[in-house]
Protein backbone atom coordinates (compact mmCIF):
# COMPACT_ATOMS: atom_id res chain seq x y z
CA UNK A 1 0.00 0.00 0.00
CA UNK A 2 2.31 2.12 0.64
CA UNK A 3 4.67 1.51 -2.30
CA UNK A 4 1.60 2.18 -4.33
CA UNK A 5 1.18 5.57 -2.65
CA UNK A 6 4.68 6.22 -3.55
CA UNK A 7 4.16 5.39 -7.09
CA UNK A 8 1.01 7.68 -7.26
CA UNK A 9 2.51 10.66 -5.47
CA UNK A 10 5.26 10.07 -8.62
CA UNK A 11 2.58 9.94 -10.84
CA UNK A 12 0.93 12.96 -9.80
CA UNK A 13 4.46 15.35 -9.51
CA UNK A 14 5.26 14.09 -13.11
CA UNK A 15 1.59 14.91 -14.59
CA UNK A 16 1.66 18.44 -12.87
CA UNK A 17 5.43 18.86 -13.72
CA UNK A 18 4.57 18.64 -17.73
CA UNK A 19 1.26 20.63 -16.76
CA UNK A 20 3.91 23.21 -15.60
CA UNK A 21 5.82 23.53 -18.38
CA UNK A 22 3.29 23.53 -20.74
CA UNK A 23 1.38 26.28 -18.90
CA UNK A 24 4.92 28.61 -19.03
CA UNK A 25 5.27 27.48 -23.08
CA UNK A 26 1.95 28.81 -23.50
CA UNK A 27 2.29 31.94 -21.52
CA UNK A 28 5.71 32.87 -22.82
CA UNK A 29 4.00 32.20 -26.15
CA UNK A 30 1.11 34.91 -25.03
CA UNK A 31 3.50 37.12 -23.83
CA UNK A 32 5.74 37.10 -26.97
CA UNK A 33 2.61 37.85 -29.21
CA UNK A 34 1.32 40.28 -27.38
CA UNK A 35 5.29 41.96 -27.25
CA UNK A 36 5.09 41.10 -31.20
CA UNK A 37 1.66 42.78 -31.35
CA UNK A 38 2.67 45.81 -29.58
CA UNK A 39 6.01 46.56 -31.44
CA UNK A 40 4.12 46.40 -34.31
CA UNK A 41 1.33 48.09 -33.93
CA UNK A 42 4.01 51.11 -32.31
CA UNK A 43 6.07 50.68 -35.79
CA UNK A 44 2.78 50.90 -38.14
CA UNK A 45 1.40 53.73 -36.10
CA UNK A 46 5.32 55.59 -36.45
CA UNK A 47 5.08 54.94 -40.09
CA UNK A 48 1.43 56.22 -40.51
CA UNK A 49 1.94 59.23 -39.06
CA UNK A 50 4.87 59.94 -41.81
CA UNK A 51 3.42 58.89 -44.24
CA UNK A 52 -0.74 58.88 -44.30
CA UNK A 53 -1.91 60.82 -41.09
CA UNK A 54 -5.77 60.12 -42.33
CA UNK A 55 -5.53 56.52 -41.63
CA UNK A 56 -6.26 55.00 -38.12
CA UNK A 57 -4.82 51.68 -37.06
CA UNK A 58 -7.85 49.59 -35.14
CA UNK A 59 -6.40 46.51 -34.66
CA UNK A 60 -3.87 44.13 -35.97
CA UNK A 61 -4.48 40.33 -36.17
CA UNK A 62 -1.46 37.96 -36.38
CA UNK A 63 -2.42 35.09 -38.59
CA UNK A 64 0.73 33.31 -38.36
CA UNK A 65 4.26 33.40 -36.40
CA UNK A 66 6.88 31.43 -38.49
CA UNK A 67 10.50 30.99 -36.98
CA UNK A 68 13.73 32.37 -39.25
CA UNK A 69 16.94 30.98 -39.53
CA UNK A 70 20.01 31.94 -41.87
CA UNK A 71 18.74 30.70 -44.94
CA UNK A 72 15.32 32.42 -44.59
CA UNK A 73 16.87 35.59 -44.04
CA UNK A 74 18.97 35.55 -46.75
CA UNK A 75 15.90 34.14 -49.21
CA UNK A 76 14.03 37.82 -47.55
CA UNK A 77 17.11 39.88 -48.47
CA UNK A 78 17.44 38.46 -52.13
CA UNK A 79 13.85 39.73 -52.14
CA UNK A 80 14.93 43.32 -50.58
CA UNK A 81 17.53 43.53 -52.74
CA UNK A 82 15.82 42.25 -56.16
CA UNK A 83 13.10 45.25 -55.28
CA UNK A 84 16.07 47.68 -55.03
CA UNK A 85 18.02 46.42 -57.70
CA UNK A 86 14.65 47.30 -60.07
CA UNK A 87 14.24 50.49 -58.59
CA UNK A 88 17.28 51.32 -59.35
CA UNK A 89 17.63 50.46 -63.00
CA UNK A 90 14.19 52.61 -63.28
CA UNK A 91 16.21 55.39 -62.11
CA UNK A 92 19.22 54.92 -64.05
CA UNK A 93 16.67 54.57 -67.01
CA UNK A 94 15.41 58.18 -66.37
CA UNK A 95 17.94 59.98 -65.24
CA UNK A 96 19.85 58.71 -69.13
CA UNK A 97 17.33 60.20 -70.70
CA UNK A 98 17.37 63.34 -68.59
CA UNK A 99 20.74 63.67 -69.41
CA UNK A 100 20.38 63.05 -73.15
CA UNK A 101 17.54 65.99 -72.95
CA UNK A 102 20.04 68.29 -70.87
CA UNK A 103 23.01 67.31 -73.63
CA UNK A 104 20.49 68.46 -76.39
CA UNK A 105 19.71 71.57 -74.73
CA UNK A 106 23.47 72.19 -74.40
CA UNK A 107 24.32 71.98 -78.40
CA UNK A 108 21.04 73.81 -79.10
CA UNK A 109 22.16 77.08 -76.92
CA UNK A 110 25.98 76.46 -78.36
CA UNK A 111 24.23 77.03 -82.16
CA UNK A 112 22.20 79.49 -80.84
CA UNK A 113 25.20 81.55 -79.25
CA UNK A 114 23.73 81.54 -75.68
CA UNK A 115 25.74 80.11 -72.53
CA UNK A 116 25.10 76.65 -72.33
CA UNK A 117 27.07 76.00 -69.09
CA UNK A 118 23.78 75.31 -67.07
CA UNK A 119 23.22 73.04 -69.49
CA UNK A 120 26.57 71.54 -69.73
CA UNK A 121 26.93 71.29 -65.90
CA UNK A 122 23.51 69.66 -65.10
CA UNK A 123 24.70 67.22 -68.14
CA UNK A 124 27.91 66.11 -66.43
CA UNK A 125 25.56 65.63 -62.83
CA UNK A 126 22.63 63.63 -64.25
CA UNK A 127 25.16 61.09 -66.32
CA UNK A 128 27.61 60.62 -62.91
CA UNK A 129 24.38 59.83 -60.99
CA UNK A 130 23.21 57.73 -63.73
CA UNK A 131 26.80 56.18 -63.46
CA UNK A 132 26.87 56.06 -59.74
CA UNK A 133 23.17 54.32 -59.51
CA UNK A 134 24.34 51.81 -62.40
CA UNK A 135 27.78 50.65 -60.27
CA UNK A 136 25.09 49.89 -57.20
CA UNK A 137 22.36 47.62 -59.46
CA UNK A 138 25.94 45.54 -60.49
CA UNK A 139 27.60 45.35 -57.24
CA UNK A 140 23.89 44.14 -55.65
CA UNK A 141 23.46 41.74 -58.72
CA UNK A 142 27.04 40.29 -57.86
CA UNK A 143 26.06 40.30 -54.45
CA UNK A 144 22.62 38.38 -54.77
CA UNK A 145 24.31 35.82 -57.23
CA UNK A 146 26.14 35.30 -54.15
CA UNK A 147 23.28 34.85 -52.01
CA UNK A 148 22.03 32.48 -54.62
CA UNK A 149 24.86 30.28 -54.38
CA UNK A 150 25.19 29.83 -50.89
CA UNK A 151 21.20 29.00 -50.86
CA UNK A 152 21.75 26.44 -53.70
CA UNK A 153 24.64 24.41 -52.26
CA UNK A 154 23.45 24.38 -49.08
CA UNK A 155 25.83 26.27 -47.01
CA UNK A 156 23.65 28.35 -45.02
CA UNK A 157 22.25 27.47 -41.53
CA UNK A 158 18.34 26.18 -41.61
CA UNK A 159 18.27 25.16 -37.85
CA UNK A 160 19.04 27.99 -35.45
CA UNK A 161 16.57 30.61 -34.98
CA UNK A 162 17.94 33.88 -36.60
CA UNK A 163 13.97 36.20 -35.49
CA UNK A 164 10.86 35.44 -36.40
CA UNK A 165 8.27 36.21 -39.47
CA UNK A 166 4.96 36.93 -38.62
CA UNK A 167 1.96 37.24 -41.05
CA UNK A 168 -0.67 39.84 -39.84
CA UNK A 169 -4.01 41.66 -40.87
CA UNK A 170 -4.55 45.04 -40.45
CA UNK A 171 -8.01 46.95 -39.42
CA UNK A 172 -8.02 50.20 -39.99
CA UNK A 173 -10.19 52.93 -41.50
CA UNK A 174 -9.86 56.81 -42.46
CA UNK A 175 -10.75 59.88 -40.79
CA UNK A 176 -14.25 59.24 -42.81
CA UNK A 177 -14.78 55.85 -41.73
CA UNK A 178 -14.45 54.23 -45.09
CA UNK A 179 -12.55 50.59 -44.24
CA UNK A 180 -9.12 50.76 -44.95
CA UNK A 181 -8.00 46.65 -43.98
CA UNK A 182 -5.27 45.06 -45.24
CA UNK A 183 -4.49 41.48 -45.19
CA UNK A 184 -1.75 39.13 -45.42
CA UNK A 185 0.95 41.50 -44.75
CA UNK A 186 4.54 39.99 -43.43
CA UNK A 187 6.89 41.53 -41.35
CA UNK A 188 10.24 40.27 -40.06
CA UNK A 189 11.18 40.83 -36.42
CA UNK A 190 14.29 40.03 -34.43
CA UNK A 191 15.29 37.80 -31.71
CA UNK A 192 13.67 40.47 -28.95
CA UNK A 193 11.15 40.61 -31.26
CA UNK A 194 11.53 43.65 -32.11
CA UNK A 195 10.47 44.95 -36.29
CA UNK A 196 13.77 44.02 -38.32
CA UNK A 197 13.58 46.73 -41.07
CA UNK A 198 16.70 46.34 -42.60
CA UNK A 199 14.84 44.43 -45.96
CA UNK A 200 12.37 46.80 -45.77
CA UNK A 201 14.77 50.07 -45.40
CA UNK A 202 16.53 48.19 -48.27
CA UNK A 203 13.67 47.61 -50.48
CA UNK A 204 12.11 51.19 -49.86
CA UNK A 205 15.59 53.33 -49.83
CA UNK A 206 15.43 56.77 -51.06
CA UNK A 207 17.45 56.49 -54.27
CA UNK A 208 18.91 59.72 -56.47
Amino acid sequence: MKRLFIVGSLISWILFSCKSDFEKKEDLKKKGIKTLTENLTAFINGKIKSENEDLIIDSISILKIDTLNEKKDSIAAQIALLKYVERLNEVVENTHKQAKIRNRQMQLSKELGSDGTYYADEYKELLQNSQENNSKAVKMLNHLKKIDSLIKFNKLDTLSTTGYEAIVKVYAHDSNQTNKDVESIGFYFDKNLRVNTKNIDRANSQIK
